[in-house]
């Protein structure tokens, strides 16, 4: 009996140490995409982490990340066939622009003068702990704009 009971507890001990390297593992992991500034390894993740934004199937993008100001400035052309816009425009919580809406034109990258004058864009900024973004959708081409000017 003494002997089936020790093997029990030896199994629980090895279950439960790996189940903790696995969940420290996977802490460490995501911290590791947290941390990331750089526009080539897990950019998307990055960008969705801070920015609180979805980023779908996207079919271009262009990326920039300047370490003096420590600002990521991301483009992407979503996917028109697989991007339910109304749904998109809800879940990220943006909201239409219009005359009283002071949108920083400047803070996003490859914004030019047409995209500035469309009449179906959508724009969110958010402040939290110094870390401000700054996100644009045009809901005409599907394309989005997203700065994230880092606090650390």
């Amino acid at each position: 009996m003494k002997k089936k009971l020790r093997v029990v507890l030896i199994v629980l001990g090895v279950i439960l140490s790996l189940g903790l390297i696995v969940i420290f593992g996977l802490r460490a992991f995501a911290g590791s995409i947290r941390n990331q500034r750089t526009c080539e390894w897990a950019n998307i993740d990055n960008i969705e982490l801070h920015a609180h934004v979805d980023i779908p199937d996207i079919t271009d993008s262009d990326c920039c990340y300047d370490a003096e100001t420590n600002t990521k400035k991301a483009f992407f052309v979503l996917n028109k066939n697989e991007l339910d816009v109304d749904r998109y425009i809800e879940f990220n919580e943006l909201n239409k622009v219009d005359s009283t809406t002071e949108v920083e034109f400047n803070k996003f990258l490859n914004l030019d003068d047409d995209s500035k004058a469309s009449t179906s864009l959508y724009y969110r900024k958010n402040s939290f702990k110094g870390e401000s973004t700054f996100v644009l959708f045009d809901l005409m081409t599907s394309r989005l704009w997203v700065t994230i000017e880092y606090a650390d």
